[in-house]
This record gives structure tokens, sequence and C-alpha cells, in this order.
């Protein structure tokens, strides 16, 4: 079975070829936005052209796709036991595959995949088992699509350098205007008494007379 042409608005993850950086890379899929076409896609696989650049599938052909629908955010996977003959790296591929792919539905936060109804153990890509929803995030650097959230979040720290040195500077400017107030007074009430004293005398003497 080869994959539909690589056209579309929906993408699929296949094992990128030979020689990339990650093991997974997204192809374009036409799929009118329903998440069957999209995962019947990735069962596909790649398409002959693809094949020729070197992409490739963990994920068996003959899987059989039970039901995909969207419960609160997390993308409900059923398909055949097929999956569960893959073992070491290549049922890890696969898995990713399923749970990048399933991730490009509007909505998904995370991916739930069931074998005939029941829930197994998948491996996240550093081998660790879960029971549990996946996301993409459990495939961190699988996928070229998995990195860009990342180098985004220091750009706000950059900004705090230049608000700290304006702070400095308004601080020591009032400083500098406080001892003029207190040269002032001094000069002022000091003088004011002396001459209140010296009018006294003159009196006494008017009255000798």
């Amino acid at each position: 079975m080869a994959g539909g042409a690589a056209r579309g608005s929906g993408r699929i993850y296949l094992l990128a070829p030979e020689g990339s950086e990650e093991q997974l890379r997204t192809v374009p899929r036409e799929t009118d936005g329903a998440p069957e076409t999209l995962l019947a896609e990735l069962i596909s696989g790649p398409n002959p052209e693809e094949q020729e650049q070197g992409y490739g599938t963990a994920v068996p052909t003959t899987l059989e796709l039970e039901s995909v629908r969207l419960d609160d955010a997390v993308v409900q996977v059923d398909i055949s036991d097929d999956l569960l003959e893959l073992s070491g790296g290549d049922l890890t591929d696969a898995v990713a595959q399923i749970v990048f792919t399933a991730s490009e539905i509007p909505g998904a936060q995370s991916v739930l995949i069931r074998v005939d109804g029941a829930i197994q153990e998948w491996p996240d890509g550093s081998g660790t088992q879960h029971r549990g929803p996946l996301t993409v995030y459990d495939f961190i650097g699988y996928a070229e699509s998995s990195q860009p959230p990342f180098p985004v979040t220091p750009a706000p720290t950059t900004a705090v350098p230049p608000s700290t040195t304006t702070t400095t500077t308004t601080t020591t400017a009032p400083a500098t205007t406080v001892p003029p107030p207190t040269t002032v007074v001094t000069a002022t009430a000091a003088p004011a008494p002396t001459t209140t004293t010296t009018s006294v005398p003159a009196a006494t003497t008017t009255v000798a007379a």
C-alpha cells in the first residue's frame, strides 16, 4: 500500500531520510479535516516519490484503524493488534508517529492508543512505559516540529536589565538635593534672638534722666 499525494493542509509524520537530525518529519496529505482520514494516510505510509527521497515508516501497513475520536482534548485511537508485533526502536518510532500525527487534530493535547478497545503500555522517547495518554513532549527531539516552543521562552528575560538600570538612577538623584534645606534653617534662627536682647538697655537710660 502506498501513501497519497503530498498535498493538502493535513500533515502526517514519517521516518525522516537517513542522515537527518530528527527521526520524524512531516509531509502533507489531503484529509478534508477528517481525523480518520489523517490516521489512515499515516498507516498507508510514504508515497513512491517520498520513498525515493528516503522517507519510511515504522507503522505496519497492515494495521487496521478501528476508530478515532476526540474526548476532552484526548485523541482516542483504537487500532488492531498488529502494533504489538513490533519491539524496541521500531515500536517507539511507530508510537511516536501515531502520537505526533494524531496531535495534528484540532483541539488535541494528548493521545491514548488502544488495541481492540483495551489500554496498553507504550514506550516514550526515553523508553519509559506509559499506560496513560502520551504527548509530543514525551518524544522531545524526535520530530522537527517538537523544538520551536522552547527557544521562545528565554526572550522575556532579555528585557529585565534595562529596567534595573533605570531604578538605580532615579534613587540617586533625590539624595543630592537634601543638604540645601538644612543650611538655610540654621542661618535664619540664630541672629533673631540676639537683636531683641540688645534693645533692653535703651529703656533703662531714659528713666534715669
